[in-house]
């Protein structure tokens, strides 16, 4: 006889099914807390990162490394500036007497690259070039013109540059385009990239961080092209050979790659002003989708010029 008192065993279907929907939704929720955690773990790296890659290029500047190999044979890194009205510009050269102590020329800084492509190409790139700048001596023997009044017109003087003719034959006297000094690239963590204070819009330009030939102390320049057609081109892929004499440097490169260019040209040109980077990722939308704002502070002399500002504050560009 079935006993109604009896205590039923198991669970009916309604409760099962609540179970695994309430299991469920603890689940997602946990799942998108998580992600949403290491998103903004990843923004916040690539944010520092950025930082951190600003905050070096000047202990780049004020410790200067030229690494250089000391077998004679290889040509790169040895250097002398062309005299010749033609060449208009630096020369690497495999030359003994351009060996260590003995060289024309001194490495006076880095410029840092953004956006960097071949002027027809339409692809963004996140990767930032870094290039050293070298340019012809100062000393008793090389004064500075009177011209020179100041850190640029002294960079121009001093025939500064990122490009130089790398002698392929001395008896030949065939040259072709390569960088003057070290090279690195720098790519922003996860997926990141620099824009400016227009959302969408990758900066364009470059970060210049040079010590003055005139009077030795560190300056910052920035080079906006977010405004022209154009972009600095990375021209060094090219093997074509010239003649080191008789082709000048500007006709042999690609079109606005000379540093010459922004040196002396009124428009676009290296300004002393305060820029603003806005740092934009794929897990920016762990904060809403806004940017962190890394500024770069005019007149900067070291890496007390770079500023991390806060996502709330007032004062950030990048809202």
């Amino acid at each position: 006889m079935y006993n109604i008192g009896m205590k039923r065993r198991g669970f009916t279907i309604i409760e099962v099914s609540l179970f695994l929907a309430i299991s469920a939704l603890i689940f997602v929720g946990i799942a998108a807390g998580t992600g949403v955690n290491v998103a903004r773990q990843r923004y916040n790296a690539s944010v520092q990162s950025y930082t951190e890659f600003l905050r070096k290029l000047y202990s780049e500047v004020e410790n200067v490394e030229n690494d250089r190999s000391d077998d004679r044979s290889s040509r790169q890194g040895y250097c002398t500036i062309a005299t010749t009205a033609t060449a208009g510009g630096l020369r690497q050269n495999a030359n003994a007497e351009q060996a260590h102590g003995r060289t024309n020329c001194a490495v006076y800084g880095k410029i840092a690259v953004f956006n960097e492509r071949l002027q027809d190409s339409d692809n963004d790139t996140n990767e930032i070039m870094v290039y050293d700048i070298i340019g012809d001596i100062v000393d008793n023997d090389h004064p500075l013109p009177a011209s020179a009044t100041n850190t640029l017109s002294a960079l121009s003087a001093v025939h500064a540059e990122f490009l130089a003719y790398e002698i392929n034959n001395a008896a030949a006297n065939t040259c072709s385009i390569a960088y003057a000094g070290n090279s690195y690239i720098y790519a922003p963590d996860w997926g990141s990239y620099i824009e400016t204070t227009t959302k969408g819009q990758r900066f364009s330009g470059a970060v210049m961080i040079v010590r003055s030939p005139a009077g030795g102390n560190i300056n910052t320049y920035i080079l906006n092209l977010n405004s022209v057609s154009y972009r600095i081109s990375d021209i060094v892929s090219s093997s074509a050979s010239y003649n080191c004499g008789s082709v000048p440097l500007s006709t042999v490169k690609n079109a606005h790659a000379y540093l010459a260019d922004y040196l002396t040209n009124s428009n676009p040109k290296f300004e002393d002003t305060e820029a603003n980077f806005c740092v934009e990722s794929p897990d920016s939308f762990a904060y809403n989708s806004r940017r962190r704002n890394v500024r770069l502070l005019a007149g900067g002399s070291n890496s007390s010029a770079v500023e991390l500002i806060e996502f709330d504050s007032e004062d950030n560009k990048c809202l």
